[in-house]
């Protein structure tokens, strides 16, 4: 992958991450997203996997992995031999707050159990899901702030 393509994916992992941080919990719909970074892995991927989507950042895939014990479960996004992670600084040991890294070392940190491709979430058995989800992705994306590409 070129550097470009790279930096791509790490500021838009970036501006994404900074859009969820400036709004307050109390915005979102999604009780998960209300204690982010902390269990918002799953929801977060999905609404990352969105936005990757829509700028044409493609071959995304979710991944999930064991963080520690068996209990601790976590998901990261892949894209092209990388994994891109915006809610590792939930652990004490990971204080950064996006993570775009081989995706072997990522793999290795929180003990791969599969990857899949990510689709567009849709939750046809939980009524009201599909609008709340689709009211904090446009919440989130009015508070992005992009950096200029080179």
């Amino acid at each position: 992958m070129k550097k470009q393509q790279i930096e791509t994916i790490r500021n838009a992992a970036l501006s994404f991450r900074e859009a969820i941080v400036a709004c307050k919990s109390s915005e979102f719909n999604l009780w998960l997203m209300r204690d982010f970074p902390s269990g918002a892995c799953t929801t977060t991927c999905d609404l990352l996997g969105l936005f990757f989507d829509e700028q044409g950042i493609t071959g995304v895939e979710v991944a999930e992995g064991i963080y520690r014990s068996p209990e601790r479960t976590h998901n990261w996004l892949e894209v092209d031999g990388l994994a891109v992670d915006i809610t590792a600084s939930q652990f004490p040991d990971h204080h950064l707050p996006v993570y775009v890294v081989n995706i072997e070392i990522w793999r290795n940190e929180f003990q791969h159990q599969f990857s899949s491709p990510w689709i567009l979430p849709h939750f046809p058995e939980l009524p009201g899901r599909d609008s709340q989800f689709n009211f904090d992705y446009q919440m989130i994306c009015s508070r992005l702030v992009m950096p200029k590409t080179k």
